[in-house]
Formats: C-alpha cells, structure tokens, sequence
C-alpha cells in the first residue's frame, strides 16, 4: 500500500493537575479520550512535503530536532495531519502528534519510556500519551516519569467545549497549585466509582488553579454543574477546554444548552477513559 496512518488519542484536559506539595514538581492525572487525538497519513505515492496542519503543530526546526532523536531517516512521501481541536486548547496534540511521527515512520516500534524520553528532549515536557491507559500515571510532565501508579477511569462522559483561547504549554512553568491533597484522596474516589466524589476532585483542581494562575471565569460552568446534576468541571489547566462531567449513560438533555448559557463554544460530546 502506498498510504500508511497512524492515530494516537489524546485527552480532554485533565482530571488534576498541579504541584505535587508545594515546592514539589508539576504533575497531571490526564483524562484520556477517544474523541481527541491525531491521525497522521503518510502517502508515498506523492511528492516529500507536509501539510499545513502538520507544520502548524509540528514546526521544520521541531521535526528536525525529533527526526535527529528518534535517529530517523527523512521523511518520504507526502506528510497529512488531522486534529480533531486546535493546538493549545488542551487535547495533547503536541505529544498525540509526534508520537504518531515516531510510530508511522520508526522502523520499530519504541517503548512508552524511549517515546516519552524523546519528547522530553524534543520538547521539555509531554503528556502521558504514551502509555496504553494514560489516566493510571501519575505523570511528572516537565521529567516525563511515571510516579506513582492510579486505578484506571472508565465510563465518564463530558459535554464541554471552549471557554478560553489556546495557550501552548510552557516547560518552564511551575506556577501551579498544590494539589498533594488531592491525589492522595483520588484513588479511593476512583475505585468507588463514585461519580461525584471524583467531581469532586476534578472541580476543586480546576478552581484551585484558576485561583492560583488567573484564567477563565468558572462560575458560569458552576452554575451549569449544579442546574444539570453534573459530578463536577474538567478543565484543560493549561488550555483552553472545560466541560461538564457524568457518569456514562446520564447526561442529561439538558446539559448542551447549559453549556451554551456558560459561554462555551465548540460544544461536544466526549467520552473519557474505557467506555467498555
């Protein structure tokens, strides 16, 4: 065949993020989700070259710089790239998309601490995206390490969309919120299954970190929570996504319009964690 794809989910923000104690290091439960992600296409029947959403999110210096880690040949063919959100609004699309660089034009395939080593140094920080279940990492962003194992999320569904503009990470950045507390509280909530406990949870890292960083006004999203039984607010800490949280299977009709009143746009359905 002379077109070859690979597709990488990402995540809708994160369930929590921030430092691990307060002078400890910035660490993210991610919230991984079907619904997000990159697919990169490479067609050997065409010319050598990139499309524009490619080099959008993956600039030539950045490709070089992966290409030379990676010890990869130059790419042949054609290079497609389609992301289902824009970069920067917190969906993982800088991690989603060069881990589908390494794996559509590796030779063979990496293991999740190479991948996550390379893009390190490709970039200084990634996401958990590597790893089969993103969410059972407590993942150490700006050293790419896993530190410690959580149980995995399964069956939660969002309706969120858009409340700020993109804002791409910065490695640098530690200005986060101690959320200690909250991690040592998140395994029991998720092993309940309790709904509103890990709500609960989310919503406090969201507020906690707007308070601490500044960003988006929450407290119309709040007011949809409470109208519509929502468990709580996931927020892309980083980003430019929130949304609404229910268990699989019960949100409610009134959920999308709620969204809309809260200033949203871009509103959609999307499913976090193993639907099976």
């Amino acid at each position: 065949m002379s077109v070859h794809s690979r597709t990488i989910p990402g995540h809708f923000g994160e369930f929590l993020q921030g430092r691990l104690g307060p002078d400890g290091p910035v660490v993210v439960v991610s919230a991984p989700s079907p619904d997000t992600g990159v697919t990169l296409t490479q067609d050997l029947s065409r010319a050598p070259g990139f499309d524009a959403t490619l080099t959008a999110c993956l600039p030539g210096r950045d490709l070089r710089r992966l290409c030379d880690l990676a010890r990869l040949s130059d790419p042949v063919g054609r290079l497609f790239a389609q992301t289902t959100h824009a970069p920067g609004l917190g969906t993982g699309v800088s991690t989603s998309i060069r881990l589908a660089f390494l794996r559509l034009l590796g030779s063979h395939r990496l293991s999740p601490a190479d991948e996550a080593e390379i893009l390190l140094k490709c970039e200084g920080a990634s996401d958990p995206l590597m790893h089969p279940r993103p969410e059972t990492h407590l993942w150490a962003s700006r050293a790419a390490q896993t530190l410690r194992r959580l149980p995995p999320v399964n069956g939660i569904e969002v309706v969120g969309g858009i409340i700020a503009p993109p804002c791409a990470t910065d490695p640098e950045d530690s200005n986060f919120a101690d959320i200690s507390d909250l991690i040592d509280l998140w395994p029991d909530a998720v092993t309940s299954g309790d709904m509103h406990a890990i709500g609960a949870l989310t919503t406090q890292s969201a507020f906690r970190n707007a308070q601490h960083r500044g960003g988006p006004d929450l407290s119309g999203l709040m007011q949809a929570a409470n109208a519509t039984n929502a468990a709580g607010i996931l927020l892309a800490h980083t980003g430019g996504l929130a949304g609404l949280i229910y268990a699989s299977g019960q949100t409610p009709p009134a959920a999308l319009p709620a969204v809309q009143v809260a200033g949203l746009s871009d509103i959609r359905p999307i499913r976090i964690g193993s639907t099976s």
